[in-house]
């Protein structure tokens, strides 16, 4: 009887415990408002440079870092967040005749993981690892991180 009822202290407990951790998630449903503003980061020997303005339209500006070389696209984002990671798309890129395919996850606010861009969907990677990832991190307006 004794044992009976320590286990059911004990499925109890846990229950508490995980409808606590629920409630306490915050299942924020991430959008590309969430998004918006200018987000910079380094992968291999780039500086990259994401804005996302609030009417859906971005720019990716791609900096090879022993040069003054930049080059600049400029198209409309779209980010599915049906799957973790999500997907971000570029598309209607005005100085590429296709869209650029990466997956995203927001580290808080003010940082962002990226895998690495690609021009076709299913060739971009399915997970982020480290060789494959690009960590933004938001910049306001007087340049500063945050």
């Amino acid at each position: 009887m004794i044992k009976s009822w320590g286990l059911v202290i004990l499925l109890t407990s846990c229950l508490i415990i995980i409808l606590f951790m629920v409630t306490n998630n915050s299942l924020k449903i991430p959008s590309l408002e969430s998004l918006n503003g200018q987000w910079i980061g380094k992968h291999k020997n780039y500086e990259i440079i994401l804005a996302i303005k609030k009417d859906n339209k971005c720019s990716l500006d791609l900096r090879i870092a022993s040069s003054d070389k930049v080059e600049k696209f400029n198209g409309d984002c779209s980010i599915d967040i049906t799957k973790k990671p999500y997907s971000f798309i570029m598309k209607n890129i005005t100085e590429l005749n296709t869209s650029l395919y990466s997956l995203v996850t927001l580290r808080g606010n003010n940082i962002i993981h990226m895998s690495e861009f690609s021009t076709k969907w299913r060739l971009r990677p399915v997970t982020l690892s480290h060789e494959n990832t690009i960590i933004f991190k938001k910049y306001i307006a007087n340049g500063e991180k945050k």
